[in-house]
C-alpha cells in the first residue's frame, strides 16, 4: 500500500552518539550512570523535535541477568528557561523519565545487546540541552564502553 500525500509520516534528524571520547565507566546493578564522570555527552535538540529514538548498546562480562532485565533512561535539563541546571537524576530523584529498554534474560555475556525506545523530549525552550542518565536494573554490572544514540524525530505531512 502506498502512503498517500498529506498522510502523517515520521521525519528523522541526525543520529548522534552520546559516548564521550573518554568512554564511560561501568554501571553497577541498581545504580545510575555517574553524574560527575559525564558518562554521556550533552545533547542539544537543535531541531526542537518533540520526541526522539534512543538506542542503547552494552555488554556485561560476568553474572546472570535478572528475570526481567531493564535499563531506564532519564533526562536532566541544562539551563531550562535560562535558569540553573536541574539536579541530575538519582535513586531519590527520578524527574524526567524518558523510557525503558528491556532485554532478553537469555542473552549471553560479551554479546552486544541493543534495544531502541521512543521518548518524548521535555523541551522548555528552543535548542534545549539535555544530559541523559541510565539506571541499570539488569542484575549485572554493565561493562565500560556502553553507548546511547539519540535520533530526533517529528511528524509531518507526506509529500
Amino acid at each position: 500500500m502506498a502512503i498517500g500525500s498529506d498522510s502523517a509520516i515520521h521525519f528523522f534528524g541526525t543520529a548522534t552518539s552520546l559516548e564521550p571520547t573518554s568512554g564511560q565507566s561501568t554501571v553497577a546493578n541498581n545504580a545510575f550512570s555517574a553524574a560527575g564522570v559525564a558518562d554521556l555527552d550533552a545533547f542539544t535538540n537543535s531541531d526542537d523535535a518533540p520526541e526522539a529514538t534512543f538506542a542503547l548498546e552494552w555488554q556485561y562480562s560476568a553474572g546472570s541477568l535478572d528475570a526481567a532485565p531493564y535499563v531506564n533512561l532519564y533526562a536532566q535539563l541544562i539551563a531550562p528557561g535560562g535558569l540553573a541546571d536541574e539536579d541530575p537524576p538519582d535513586a531519590d530523584f527520578r524527574r524526567h523519565f524518558i523510557g525503558q529498554w528491556q532485554f532478553d534474560t537469555g542473552a549471553a555475556s560479551s554479546a552486544d545487546m541493543t534495544d531502541t525506545i521512543v521518548g518524548i523530549l521535555p523541551n522548555t525552550k528552543t535548542s534545549q540541552v539535555y544530559r541523559f542518565f541510565i539506571e541499570n536494573q539488569t542484575g549485572v554490572t554493565m561493562s565500560a564502553g556502553w553507548d546511547v544514540v539519540v535520533t530526533p524525530r517529528t511528524i509531518g505531512p507526506h509529500a
